[in-house]
């Protein structure tokens, strides 16, 4: 019990800072999520991406603030509830970016564009050039992690919300050589990539939310969410 309690403390600790700034509740944190042997119990095969909700809630200036506390600690609380707690394992297999990205970003059925490039154009406020390889040469983009404008797409990263190192640790390490690549290049859930700033990517590396947050703190809540909601669909754990 002690060992699970300690584990959970320190899923929750990034949440908390989020929980305060808000005003909410931290009872939002006092959800009990799942051990991995409550998961795994009868379970013999990886299972298939969870659906979750994708942003968390909007918060409309003419909406009561009591509700929209009450619609972030209801978001948390369905989050949390279906996050498995356990300590990290590669399963014996070494982590290597290889095993998920051998070639790099994927090519996508979008004739000339791999995954890097339709995160840039989903996420651009304006784009003014994209080449015939359907690369972005020009535009406006946001890094939400610093709330920094660039223009210049190479100085912009596609962050894995959830760094792929981590999901190893986290049970991908297991995973087939196709899952890993689907996990890599995920565009169906629009946390799981996001184009920011390449300075704030490099310092964020492989942590976690308890040694790593976005340097600008009103991101800190999005950022806790969206790195949940990429846990809990690809049924990764949490330590």
């Amino acid at each position: 019990m002690l060992l699970k309690n300690t584990m959970r403390l320190r899923v929750v600790r990034a949440l908390a800072v989020c929980f305060l700034l808000t005003g909410l509740a931290l009872s939002a944190c006092a959800i009990e999520p799942q051990t991995q042997s409550d998961q795994s119990a009868g379970q013999t095969a990886a299972p298939e991406p969870q659906p979750v909700q994708q942003t968390v809630p909007e918060q409309s200036a003419s909406q009561p603030h009591s509700e929209r506390q009450q619609e972030w600690q209801d978001r948390f609380e369905e989050l949390l509830a279906r996050l498995t707690v356990a300590p990290e394992s590669d399963a014996g297999i070494s982590y290597d970016r290889d095993l998920y990205m051998p070639e790099g970003w994927l090519e996508t059925d979008r004739p000339a564009c791999n995954v890097r490039e339709l995160v840039l154009i989903a996420e651009a406020i304006t784009i003014t050039e994209v080449n015939q390889d359907c690369r972005p040469l020009d535009g406006l983009w946001h890094s939400w992690y610093d709330d920094d404008p660039f223009d210049d797409p190479s100085q912009l990263d596609i962050d894995h919300m959830v760094p792929l190192a981590e999901a190893h640790d986290s049970g991908a390490a297991a995973w087939p050589a196709e899952r890993k690549s689907a996990f890599a290049n995920d565009l169906d859930l629009p946390a799981a990539l996001t184009a920011v700033s390449a300075s704030s990517n490099r310092t964020k590396r492989a942590d976690d939310p308890a040694d790593w947050k976005p340097p600008l703190r009103s991101a800190w809540c999005q950022y806790a969410h969206d790195w949940i909601a990429v846990k809990v669909k690809w049924s990764l754990t949490a330590d």
